[in-house]
């Protein structure tokens, strides 16, 4: 059985708001974070290991990913989708 989760757009146009949580995996400059926060998620933890594409999804996407030398989040209840 395969389902898709349709979350509705709010009735003013914006975004809609977010229901589930993720974490976004070696994922480059912010393709798939923008991709999740259309269709409601909310990204909360990033990670990649190069230093150059993570300032790139910083200036991007407003979330500072990690490095291979970072701590885990202080909310670890993410979905991981990748």
């Amino acid at each position: 059985m395969n389902r898709v989760l349709s979350v509705p757009p709010p009735s003013n146009g914006s975004r809609p708001v977010s229901v589930f949580t993720c974490a976004d995996f070696f994922r480059g400059i912010g393709g798939f974070h923008e991709a999740a926060r259309n269709l409601g998620l909310e990204v909360v933890f990033a990670f990649d290991i190069d230093e150059q594409t993570r300032r790139a999804y910083f200036a991007n996407c407003d979330l500072k990913p990690l490095g291979k030398t970072g701590k885990k989040p202080d909310s670890c209840h993410a979905s991981i989708i990748g």
